[in-house]
């Protein structure tokens, strides 16, 4: 017999180590303790849930989530199983248990993400009426062994343009600056495989989500400025548990592409990367996002096992 109940911020560790077990880049205890831990003025709709067994011991973990800047109707989904507990039914009862709490609040459809080197999760997924949507690559780049005497060209060659490179540490990281931090991002992002203009997340989101996290560092959010427009940013993110930082985003204004800026911007947050002494980097791309493969395999990114976004339309209720 299999109880659920309303996880909460002890639940951090045990959620942490069930997670973990298919991550190929493990979250940090105080991340996962952070997302069990929604803000009291969060607009974000969510529920968090584990599953326990009949000796108490938590065996699952669930999401539901929606912000409301999403394309209507949409709602994320996460399901996790221990292993030992695997093949017992509990990842559907949890996907049920979502999905019962998710139509009332006018869910239409869901969406997921699968690793690629998991067929067995992407087998579950199917099953429960999810289909691939997009196929992410994900690669990572050994910073001890990287050298930047090819690229320094592209950075000379911004600077002689007049592009100027800083950091939101640079800039005070100031409520003005995260606006057009958050500008840049939402302009260049537009650009992207799979990016839909429905979920434009509002700066107040972004400021709550990205830099208002604990794990927001201003001296590795890296901007490309031409006068006062910012026309480029590379963001990265520390990742608690490794010895490593996501590169969440590297983007360019459309008028300045072609320039080497968003070379010269990597290769800025490479050095951040390591002033902050972490061992790799970690990025993903769309599989259909050529122009910036072809950046990070010129870096000498390695690739790595990926990721499926999959979504399930539901149907309507007694169909």
């Amino acid at each position: 017999m299999v109880c659920l109940r309303d996880s909460t911020p002890t639940d951090a560790q045990v959620v942490t180590d069930i997670i973990n077990r298919d991550q190929p880049e493990p979250l940090g205890v105080e991340q996962v303790r952070e997302r069990l831990t929604a803000p009291a003025n969060s607009a974000r709709n969510e529920w968090r849930l584990v599953a326990e067994a009949d000796d108490g011991q938590v065996i699952g973990y669930g999401h539901a989530l929606r912000d409301e800047w999403m394309e209507p109707g949409l709602f994320w989904t996460t399901i996790a199983v221990a292993h030992a507990a695997r093949r017992q039914g509990i990842g559907s009862t949890i996907h049920n248990a979502l999905l019962d709490w998710a139509r009332p609040r006018d869910a239409t459809a869901l969406l997921t993400t699968v690793y690629e080197h998991l067929p067995q999760s992407v087998q579950f997924a199917e099953r429960h009426g999810y289909q691939i949507e997009r196929h992410i690559f994900e690669s990572t780049l050994d910073l001890r062994a990287f050298d930047e005497r090819p690229l320094l060209s592209a950075l000379d060659a911004g600077r002689t343009a007049g592009i100027r490179f800083v950091t939101m540490a640079d800039l005070g990281d100031t409520e003005e600056a995260r606006r057009k931090l958050w500008d840049v991002e939402t302009s260049t992002a537009r650009d992207i495989p799979g990016f839909s203009a429905s979920t434009v997340r509002p700066f107040e989101s972004f400021n709550e989500q990205v830099c208002g996290t604990h794990g927001y560092r201003p001296d590795c959010q890296i901007i490309a400025q031409d006068g006062a427009v910012w026309v480029g940013l590379a963001r990265l993110d520390p990742t608690e548990a490794t010895e490593a930082m996501y590169n969440a985003i590297t983007g360019v204004l459309p008028a300045y592409r072609g320039r080497g800026i968003a070379l010269a911007l990597k290769l800025l947050a490479i050095r951040a990367a390591r002033r902050s002494g972490v061992r790799y980097l970690r990025t993903n791309n769309d599989a259909e996002n050529a122009p910036m493969l072809a950046v990070n395999r010129k870096l000498g990114y390695r690739p790595e096992p990926g990721y499926y976004r999959m979504r399930a339309d539901l149907p309507p209720e007694g169909h």
